[in-house]
């Protein structure tokens, strides 16, 4: 899935008037349903590791690829436009609050880092 992102974010253009007015929908839908993928899919780094701090470098992972990608376009003749690259990040950024609220409420809390308490607080 990922590498055919890269593909169609690199492959020339056949219709530079495609796809028209809402040419970052399709930026974040494919960003959106990437990033769903990969974090069902990804085990957690580690098992010390917090659901959402892997989530969170998921998010900025793919929003740097995003970015990176929309970069690479200027090598190979096509357009660079920000509004993409912010597209992919909004289409991470919906898919991981998608998550956030799905694994909120199926576990009761919230995938977040808690401290150790006041005995660890040094």
């Amino acid at each position: 899935m990922l590498a055919g992102i890269a593909y169609l974010s690199l492959v020339p253009v056949w219709d530079p008037d495609f796809p028209g007015p809402f040419d970052q929908l399709p930026h974040a839908v494919a960003y959106a349903v990437l990033t769903a993928v990969l974090l069902a899919i990804l085990p957690p780094r580690s098992s010390t590791d917090t659901p959402w701090a892997g989530a969170i470098a998921l998010g900025l992972s793919l929003i740097i690829f995003g970015s990176l990608m929309e970069l690479a376009q200027a090598v190979v003749g096509r357009d660079v436009e920000s509004a993409d690259a912010i597209a992919n990040a909004v289409g991470v950024g919906v898919a991981l609050a998608v998550w956030y609220v799905l694994r909120r409420t199926r576990t009761g809390t919230s995938p977040t880092v808690t401290t150790m308490g006041p005995a660890h607080d040094a």
